[in-house]
């Protein structure tokens, strides 16, 4: 289908939306990464952090060794707070990713408010 046969009569191209240097930088970058990764590797990886702590307190209360075990749950409290310390890190890239798309919203809507159609790759 011919890019005259997309637009709406009388419509004009949307302009192109203006990104800041910080939302091409996300852009380039969540363009560069190969795939996302899935639930079940976030999972994986969150267990390979935390193992440390689980494996040191199964030791500690199998060898009834209060010491190992106080070890265990400081290690396991840290590492709590460091992965809420991530998803406070985190927050920036999806405030990002907020901006960047309410900005292609704009300007794939037409100053009517109805949505224009959008060519399709095939």
């Amino acid at each position: 289908m011919s890019e005259e046969g997309v637009r709406q009569a009388g419509s004009r191209p949307a302009p192109a939306p203006q990104f800041s240097k910080e939302e091409r930088r996300y852009i380039a970058l969540m363009a560069a990464q190969p795939r996302a990764r899935s639930g079940w590797m976030r999972f994986v990886n969150s267990g390979v952090f935390f193992a440390p702590s689980i494996f040191l307190g199964i030791y500690g209360i199998s060898d009834a060794s209060l010491k190992i075990t106080g070890v265990a749950f400081v290690t396991l409290v840290i590492s709590l707070f460091w992965s809420l310390a991530g998803v406070f890190r985190e927050q920036r890239y999806a405030m990002l990713a907020n901006s960047v798309f309410a900005k292609l919203q704009d300007a794939i809507s037409s100053p009517t408010g109805e949505d224009r159609p959008i060519k399709e790759e095939v």
